[in-house]
C-alpha cells in the first residue's frame, strides 16, 4: 500500500469570514469544488466557532478509571458508556480506560458541545467518542487533551467516530493516536480551532461528504492518506480557507 505522510499547519485568518462564514466562488475554491457547489455556500456556521468554555455547562462528565459519571441523569446515563441524549454544553474532565462517550440525541434537539478540559482517554475496543445521532456535535478543546484508540478490528474505525456532522475547535490541544483512523465523519468534518495532532496507522481525517478547515493547527502523520474525502455520490470535497 502506498504510504503518505502529511504534515499540515494552518493559521487561518478567521476574521475574513466576518461572522465566521466563508462564501465560495470559482476564484478561490477550484474548478472541482465549483462544479459541486453553486452560488453562495455557507461552509461554516456561527456554532462552528462559538466559544462556550466560559459558560456554565448543562452537565458535567467526570472520567475515572473504567467509568464515566454524568451529573444530570435527565440528560444521559453513566457507566462504561456515557450516553448523552439532549442538546447542551457538557464539560468533560478526568482520565479513563475503555470508556466511550456516546451522543445519541435521536430528536436532534440542537447543538451538543463536548468541552474536553484536560481529558485523557484510552480505549482498546471502541472509539473514545461516538456520535450515533445528533443535530450537530462540537468538540471544544480546553487545555491539553489526548485520545488513544488501539483497536485494529472495530467497525467503528476512528478514535472519534461520527455518523453526523462534527466540528473540532477551541483554544486548547488535542492529541489523537489511533491504530485505525483518527477522526471519521459520515457527513461533514470541520476544524475551526485547537492545535490538533494525529498519529494514525491509517487515515488521519476521513469523511464522506466534506472536510472543511477554517482555523486551528493540524499536524497529521499517517500510514495512508492524511485527509480523505470519499463520497459514494462523487460530491465529496475538501475546503480550506486562506
Amino acid at each position: 500500500m502506498k504510504k503518505r505522510i502529511l504534515a499540515l499547519c494552518l493559521a487561518a485568518v478567521i476574521f475574513l469570514f466576518a461572522v465566521g462564514c466563508g462564501k465560495g466562488s470559482s476564484s478561490n475554491t477550484g474548478s472541482v469544488l465549483a462544479d459541486i457547489v453553486s452560488g453562495d455556500v455557507e461552509y461554516f456556521s456561527d456554532g462552528d466557532f462559538k466559544d462556550v468554555s466560559g459558560e456554565t455547562p448543562n452537565a458535567t462528565i467526570t472520567l475515572s478509571g473504567s467509568e464515566g459519571t454524568i451529573s444530570d441523569t435527565t440528560r444521559g446515563s453513566s457507566g462504561e458508556t456515557v450516553t448523552i441524549t439532549a442538546k447542551g454544553i457538557y464539560r468533560i474532565t478526568g482520565s479513563s480506560e475503555n470508556v466511550t462517550i456516546t451522543v445519541n440525541d435521536s430528536k436532534e434537539s440542537g447543538n451538543i458541545y463536548l468541552v474536553l478540559d484536560g481529558v485523557t482517554m484510552k480505549n482498546s475496543s471502541a472509539p473514545c467518542i461516538v456520535v450515533e445521532a445528533a443535530d450537530k456535535v462540537i468538540v471544544q478543546c480546553v487545555g491539553d487533551n489526548s485520545l488513544t484508540y488501539t483497536s485494529t478490528s472495530s467497525e467503528l474505525d476512528g478514535a472519534i467516530y461520527s455518523s453526523d456532522d462534527i466540528t473540532v475547535n477551541g483554544s486548547g490541544s488535542l492529541v489523537i493516536s489511533s491504530a485505525l483512523h483518527g477522526i471519521v465523519g459520515k457527513d461533514d468534518v470541520k476544524i475551526t480551532g485547537a492545535a490538533i495532532s494525529l498519529n494514525t496507522s491509517s487515515i488521519g481525517i476521513k469523511a464522506n461528504d466534506s472536510v472543511r478547515i477554517g482555523g486551528g493547527e493540524l499536524n497529521i502523520v499517517s500510514s495512508h492518506d492524511g485527509i480523505q474525502v470519499d463520497s459514494d455520490e462523487g460530491t465529496g470535497y475538501f475546503y480550506m480557507s486562506d
